[in-house]
């Protein structure tokens, strides 16, 4: 079955059932915090959060929704975002990518920040507050609008600067700390968060295969273009664009001294947002888009940020002061939240890069440049 096309999404969702008077009522409700009987909804604004092909598997809608309170008449608005998935895909479906989101948010989420607030003693907000889900007929998410907020998502073929850089790594450190702790006490918690992805269950001849080989001829022929050398050409020519996929998931695998993770999975540009001062500094930081997350190695959420997403200029000059504030801001989350297995230290920590560099770094580079092509 052809997958469907972005105008195609769009026409579904505006014709969901489940989109109505009692979806916009739960919204209001659990924002703000009342019961149905004390507002009124006027009025609600609905167009795409997002531009074209931005979102690979998903319709994302921003709401306004007008909301008169019944006592005082006062009239205040809701902001909200609506993520749809509507896919034909059956190996997107397969890999659940909703699933896995729904439990992030219902269950993972909330949990790292309650272990940051009781045992770290700091409020500690990881990404936006989820406001309603529903799985009939389509697989709907809702979530605080964070642009109304003041926070922005920052331009994609710019990248992010050396503070922003740091405020990421600064966020994931303590994220992934909060995983570490978890996983100590509990486990993988649901199979659902194992990567478990592989290029067996998704054949070459299959969407995925297809899409892969198609992103990588693109991605060649810019490199072709770029006046490289030609051992450097040579050697790109023999990847192979769906082994290349399978080796970024035996990138993801735990490291040696057992240490693992809840890695983000997806933490590019596009999934993050920003709320900066007058000057450009970094205020706030959130994460978006949990579809993808997995346990395993922080290094796949290192590589897959730092190549797909920061400055080329600030990548070279600042690569190994990125990675030691990384470290010494996972060590202190760590010890925060009381963690007494074994911490990787900084040399391990580079060690792991090492022996990964080629798994992770040849995807993050195929994704980075394929984005600013494609998208």
């Amino acid at each position: 079955m052809a997958s469907q096309s972005s105008d195609d999404k769009i026409n579904t969702f505006l014709n969901i059932e489940t989109v109505n008077d009692d979806f916009f009522n739960e919204i209001v409700e659990r924002k703000m915090k009342i019961t149905r009987d004390k507002f009124k909804i006027r009025l609600v604004f609905i167009m795409p959060a997002t531009g074209k092909n931005e979102n690979y598997v998903s319709v994302v809608y921003r709401a306004k929704i007008s909301v008169e309170l019944l006592e005082t008449n006062e009239k205040v608005f809701v902001n909200a975002i609506i993520k749809a998935l509507i896919t034909t895909i059956p190996e997107l479906k397969e890999f659940g990518v909703f699933p896995r989101e729904r439990y992030m948010f219902e269950e993972i989420i909330e949990s790292f920040e309650d272990i940051w607030r009781d045992v770290g003693g700091e409020t500690v907000i990881f990404g936006p507050g989820c406001l309603a889900i529903h799985s009939d007929p389509y697989e709907i998410i809702v979530l605080d609008d964070l642009k109304a907020e003041g926070f922005e998502v920052l331009d994609r073929k710019v990248g992010v600067n050396l503070d922003q850089a740091k405020a990421v790594m600064k966020t994931l450190a303590k994220f992934h700390a909060a995983g570490a702790v978890r996983y100590q006490k509990d486990g993988m918690i649901k199979s659902i968060l194992d990567r478990n992805l592989s290029v067996p269950r998704f054949p070459k001849d299959g969407p995925l295969g297809k899409a892969c080989k198609k992103f990588f001829d693109a991605f060649f022929d810019g490199v072709k273009d770029l006046n490289v050398s030609d051992s450097c050409v040579g050697k790109i020519a023999r990847w192979d664009p769906t082994e290349l996929l399978d080796a970024s998931f035996r990138g993801c695998i735990p490291m040696k001294s057992g240490f693992t993770v809840l890695n983000h999975g997806d933490d590019w540009i596009n999934n993050m947002m920003f709320k900066l001062d007058e000057d450009g500094n970094t205020v706030d930081f959130r994460l978006l888009d949990f579809q993808m997350s997995f346990w395993g190695s922080p290094v796949a959420d290192l590589f897959y940020f730092l190549m797909s997403s920061v400055k080329d200029d600030v990548k070279v000059a600042h690569f190994d002061e990125i990675i030691a504030y990384y470290h010494e801001q996972l060590v202190e989350a760590l010890e925060k939240l009381k963690y007494d297995k074994h911490i990787p230290t900084l040399e391990e920590l580079k060690e792991e890069m090492m022996e990964k560099k080629e798994l992770g770094m040849k995807l993050s580079n195929l994704h980075h440049h394929l984005l600013i092509l494609f998208f």
